[in-house]
């Protein structure tokens, strides 16, 4: 009853249709079903150039007469992978690369995993009812989630070029574009090189290269798997990231929202920064006068008798200090005392000098109208 053509095609197409499901249910931001229709039967179209491809890489192959085992080497990593991996990627990138709805970054696994999954479910369909049900159910656990895989490894490198070309970086968009086909050929390559080199080797040897290939096979999957979870949780609008990035180098931040704000300008390398102002506590200002008379620092009988003691500097005509000076530049009086030299009267010959007198405010000794000290003006007698 299974042998059935019907049965045998749907046992063909039910574990990429699976995929495919699987693969939407993680996209938040989820294409039109016509456009995820186009790709995969794109993926389908790319059988036609593979086999192409393959029929000439295995017509020059016959004819080089190598050893079994390099010629499987040659065959997998040379001829197969190639022109498959090329195949499909050729098809995603005319359909996808300057299509619109390629903006969010998931969308590159998307893309190519229904490219590649149209290409297995072509390629299933020639094998199962060619088998029958034992390879349907073979290729259902091995060779269709192997072509998932590859096209998530695809995918993964076709979101960064795109990112690349976006930020205007050819270098790298031709770089990541290289990854985008040469990954999925290696791990193409050694997923069928491990699979046809056990049937040239005796059976001891064939069950190792078994348990390799379904070791090598498993560790596939579960990256493959790895990366759709971690993209589809971090999936962005690849523009408006390149964006946000550049306005970032700037000096951009920006606010819960996403809104940029004003740059923080950096000083450029070179420029002199000025230091800045130090700030300068204001002097306490003493409640009691501060002047002292003059004969409480020097003895009267070393003063001259023409200039009075008592008229030197008359404590009650002095000025409030607040009027007369800025706080910031009082002095305390304990760091300016008064001289003790005596003051000797000018010759009568001589011209007359200005009396000397005491500042009021900081106890400076003073010839001119203004304290050099504290700019307090001369109290007027």
């Amino acid at each position: 009853m299974f042998e059935q053509p019907l049965w045998l095609l749907a046992f063909a197409l039910i574990p990429p249709i699976a995929l495919m499901i699987f693969i939407i249910a993680k996209d938040k931001h989820k294409d039109s079903f016509g456009y995820l229709l186009k790709l995969f039967f794109f993926g389908v179209l790319s059988i036609i150039p593979a086999l192409i491809l393959e029929t000439i890489g295995q017509g020059i192959l016959d004819k080089l007469y190598l050893d079994y085992n390099l010629q499987q080497l040659v065959l997998c990593f040379l001829i197969i992978g190639p022109a498959e991996e090329l195949s499909k990627y050729f098809m995603l990138r005319k359909v996808s690369w300057k299509n619109p709805k390629f903006d969010y970054s998931y969308n590159g696994i998307v893309f190519s995993v229904f490219v590649s999954l149209g290409f297995a479910a072509l390629e299933n369909v020639l094998y199962v009812l060619q088998g029958g049900t034992t390879t349907a159910i073979a290729r259902a656990l091995t060779s269709i989630p192997g072509h998932a895989t590859f096209g998530v490894f695809m995918g993964y490198f076709y979101i960064k070029a795109k990112a690349a070309q976006l930020k205007g970086n050819k270098g790298k968009m031709r770089g990541y574009l290289f990854l985008t086909c040469l990954v999925p050929i290696l791990v193409h390559g050694m997923y069928d090189f491990l699979l046809f080199f056990t049937e040239g080797v005796g059976r001891d040897e064939a069950i190792f290269v078994m348990i390799a290939w379904l070791i090598f096979t498993v560790i596939s999957f579960i990256i493959a798997f790895i990366v759709v979870n971690k993209e589809s949780k971090r999936e962005f609008h690849i523009e408006a990231s390149v964006k946000q990035e550049s306005l970032a180098n700037l000096g951009y931040t920006y606010d819960p929202a996403g809104v940029p704000v004003n740059p923080v300008v950096a000083p450029v390398a070179g420029t002199p920064v000025a230091p800045a102002p130090t700030p300068v506590a204001p002097a306490p200002v003493a409640s009691a006068p501060v002047a002292t008379p003059v004969a409480a620092s020097a003895p009267a009988s070393t003063v001259a008798p023409s200039v009075p003691v008592a008229a030197a500097v008359p404590v009650a005509a002095a000025a409030p200090v607040a009027a007369q000076a800025p706080v910031a530049a009082a002095t305390p009086v304990a760091a300016k005392a008064p001289s003790a030299a005596p003051v000797v009267a000018a010759p009568a010959s001589a011209p007359v000098e200005p009396k000397p007198w005491f500042c009021t405010s900081c106890g400076q000794k003073n010839s001119a109208m203004f304290c050099t000290a504290c700019g307090t003006r001369k109290p007027v007698l």
